[in-house]
């Protein structure tokens, strides 16, 4: 037992729970387990506590609250040593840097979120120009090729991408999309993936150290937009109204493309119904010095 200090008011099991802001239980408990016992207990049984323990259950559920163990926090009762202090007040802070990691991956992501769902509009629209003026970053994994089926080479692709994203960003982003090169877009096999990807800020992947074969790049200047309705694996019928746009306005392609799925399983009750926004960087025909070339083949 704890020698109360002399002169001390003991206190009964209720008052020094009440000062505490704990409960009977719990004193029960620690008195049970050896963590915290009772300076005295009477014939009665009733447990007595001294007003000096109420420093040492604050600093119980200080530990407790910061992710120590009650073997561990009994431990350190009984010793008290500097240098365990300073090592659990280390592994604390550590704790702390790593769950606010944490906390910001998911603001970040929350935030991405809230941005596409926000400017998705509720009917579709034709394409639009507009501009960038700085360049956006894009973590992306390629994507699979040399699987047998085309099923199957989605279910690896996305594997590859949610996997490696978990290893080097601590968890996967959203919206998650497609990146279609610009040599697939001229030919007209705009449903040939040539990666996986997500947009992240440059300086998250630079924090994150991620390697530079992650890192994909869409330069500022002048894009098509288009958002368009339908299942992402058959989004068949968004690229055509897209080459038309530019033979019309005499644009030629002039940068890998991107397919965002914006709302999918978080929002649209079928795949039918999911949005994606599609955007590929465009020049005029002078600007490509090809007056007389054709933006894209027309797909079969």
């Amino acid at each position: 037992m704890e020698p109360a200090s002399s002169g001390s008011t003991l206190l009964s099991t209720g008052a020094f729970a009440r000062l505490c802001g704990v409960s009977k239980d719990t004193l029960f408990y620690y008195d049970r387990i050896g963590i915290l016992k009772p300076v005295l207990v009477e014939k009665n049984g009733y447990r007595r506590y001294a007003p000096e323990q109420i420093a040492v259950m604050q600093l119980i559920r200080f530990m407790e609250r910061f992710g120590w163990s009650l073997e561990d926090i009994k431990t350190y009762l009984r010793s008290r040593s500097r240098q365990q202090y300073l090592q659990a007040l280390c592994a604390i802070r550590q704790r702390q840097e790593e769950e606010r990691n944490r906390l910001e991956r998911e603001a970040a992501l929350i935030d991405s979120m809230l941005c596409y769902a926000q400017t998705s509009p509720g009917e579709l629209s034709v394409p639009v120009l507009l501009s960038y003026a700085q360049p956006r970053t894009f973590f992306a994994t390629a994507y699979r090729h040399n699987d047998p089926s085309k099923s199957m080479k989605i279910a690896a692709s996305v594997s590859d991408y949610v996997r490696t994203c978990n290893e080097l960003l601590g968890g996967t982003r959203y919206p998650i999309g497609r990146m279609v090169s610009r040599q697939s877009l001229l030919e007209g096999r705009f449903m040939l993936a040539d990666a996986l990807c997500s947009p992240v800020c440059a300086q998250e992947l630079e924090r994150c150290q991620v390697p530079p074969q992650f890192i994909r790049t869409m330069p500022p200047g002048a894009y098509v937009r288009l958002w368009y309705r339908g299942d992402p694996t058959k989004r068949n019928g968004a690229y055509p109204i897209l080459f038309r746009f530019l033979r019309e306005n005499h644009m030629c392609i002039a940068g890998d493309g991107c397919e965002l799925w914006v709302t999918d399983q978080f929002s649209a009750p079928s795949a039918e119904e999911s949005m994606a926004v599609i955007e590929i960087p465009v020049k005029s025909e002078a600007e490509m010095e090809l007056p007389n070339r054709p933006c894209a083949q027309q797909p079969e």
